[in-house]
């Protein structure tokens, strides 16, 4: 999920529940479960939840790896915190919700099967328990000029997507609701990146950057000194 935080800020604001399954090139599947609302409770630290994850776990696996996590998470709701009668209401919802976290693991293989057919590494959300009437939003039928809501949540799910060829070619997204893939535009092509003063054209290997920054405004000497640098410290 990234270090900075911002893509677990993202898919909780989706959705109350997740399960996640990735995968790198040449190795096995990491799973995790999240209940976002297990973490809702302010007398709780930290270190009092267990998150249920596994690493490691062969296709073959994933219906007993699945089955442990759900049992962490249930494990999660068990603490003298979450018994008090101020957490009654709250703690039943969660264990609901629980209990209604097992997918459809055909559903599960199918989309890990299309991950391995490519380049056999990436990741695959299900994110339930949503936040909002996606079905609502996303309807062909709504004006977006006229429903500020449903044009704002569009513009969210919108900024998942990049239609940048070169792009396409490295990291693809596919966003499904309702087992129905979602046709979505990001509104940005490559005659816009043509347009910015500032751009970053490369890839990211074992946390090192590698490609080019154009700054179309820039000193020529500022950059020739920055260009020195990097050859100099970075060969």
């Amino acid at each position: 999920m990234g270090e900075k935080g911002i893509g677990r800020l993202a898919v909780s604001r989706l959705g109350q529940q997740m399960w996640m399954f990735t995968k790198t090139k040449d190795t096995l599947w990491n799973l995790l479960y999240i209940n976002w609302n297990i973490f809702e409770n302010p007398d709780l630290f930290i270190q009092d939840v267990e998150i249920p994850v596994c690493y490691h776990v062969d296709e073959r696996d994933f219906a007993e790896r699945m089955k442990d996590l759900i049992y962490i998470q249930k494990k999660n709701l068990e603490i003298a915190l979450w018994k008090s009668d101020k957490y009654a209401q709250q703690r039943k919802i969660i264990k609901t919700q629980i209990e209604e976290a097992d997918i459809d693991l055909e559903l599960v293989y199918d989309f890990c099967d299309i991950i391995g057919k490519t380049k056999n590494q990436g990741t695959v959300l299900f994110v339930f328990h949503l936040e909002d009437d996606w079905e609502q939003y996303l309807d062909s039928g709504i004006d977006v000029t006229q429903d500020m809501i449903a044009r704002k949540n569009r513009i969210r799910l919108n900024s998942f997507l990049s239609n940048f060829g070169l792009n396409e070619k490295n990291f693809k997204s596919e966003i499904y609701l309702n087992n129905e893939p979602i046709e979505l535009s990001a509104n940005f092509n490559d005659d816009d990146y043509e347009i910015y003063d500032l751009k970053i054209e490369g890839t990211v290997e074992k946390g090192i950057f590698c490609g080019e920054l154009k700054a179309r405004n820039a000193n020529e000497k500022f950059w020739m000194n920055v260009t020195e640098f990097c050859e100099r410290e970075y060969p």
